[in-house]
């Protein structure tokens, strides 16, 4: 049975706005994308970073529940925790580039809005 306690909508598949994000962050899963995003994280064994899977969570939903500011300033916040609790893991690369990415286009934002 779904719900949206149990299968919300916003996490079924992963948001267009957050795509380009994603495939940053595994570029080799785009094939995952419309696939739920705890299952995808569970496959990848990715779900016992609390960071890494938070960050990957508000990407997934970008725009389908909240403004996609809000959920983009979370994902940075998750990312940069992420790198400083695991130093220089196998993600470190990937979670610089996509925070970078990430405030470039929070950076747009605020200077076109």
């Amino acid at each position: 049975m779904d719900s949206n306690t149990t299968r919300p909508e916003h996490y079924k598949s992963a948001s267009e706005a957050g795509k380009p994000f994603l495939l940053m962050l595994y570029p080799f899963a785009s094939w995952q994308l419309e696939t739920e995003c705890h299952i995808v994280l569970e496959t990848l064994g990715w779900h016992h970073d609390a960071y890494l899977f938070q960050a990957t969570a508000y990407l997934w939903r970008l725009g389908k529940k909240d403004p996609i500011v809000w959920d983009l300033e979370k994902t940075l916040w998750y990312l940069k925790r992420h790198n400083q609790a695991f130093g220089l893991d196998r993600r470190r690369a990937a979670t610089k580039a996509t925070i970078a990415a990430i405030e470039e286009y929070l950076a747009g934002i605020k200077i076109d809005g």
